[in-house]
């Protein structure tokens, strides 16, 4: 998906994403601000490889990032209309269990 990756970088470069409540109270918990989220979309790589689902509210199509950053693995979901939504930004849990001791 690399159009979908170009999409969200320049988005993000160009200032155009919004958030959501839930993404910006998420992002908060773990200390981050829209800048710094905004920074870690304008740079991701294509090693980040995105995922597609479809919402459970519409027929949107949702992009799905895990970016790592020092000290954190994250879980960033987008939805892309004329700008980018930011709908969901935790940790990642997946990777947070795989690094404190889960299954191996």
């Amino acid at each position: 998906m690399p159009r979908v990756l170009s999409r969200v970088r320049a988005l993000a470069a160009a200032g155009r994403l919004r958030f959501t409540d839930k993404a910006l109270a998420e992002m908060w918990a773990l200390g981050l601000s829209r800048d710094d989220v905004i920074q870690i979309l304008a740079e991701l790589s294509p090693a980040v490889a995105a995922t597609r689902t479809r919402s459970s509210h519409g027929s949107e199509w949702m992009y799905e990032f895990r970016p790592k950053t020092p000290g954190l693995s994250l879980y960033l979901k987008i939805v892309l209309r004329h700008d980018g939504v930011l709908v969901s930004c935790h940790e990642d849990q997946a990777d947070a269990d795989d690094g404190a001791g889960g299954a191996a």
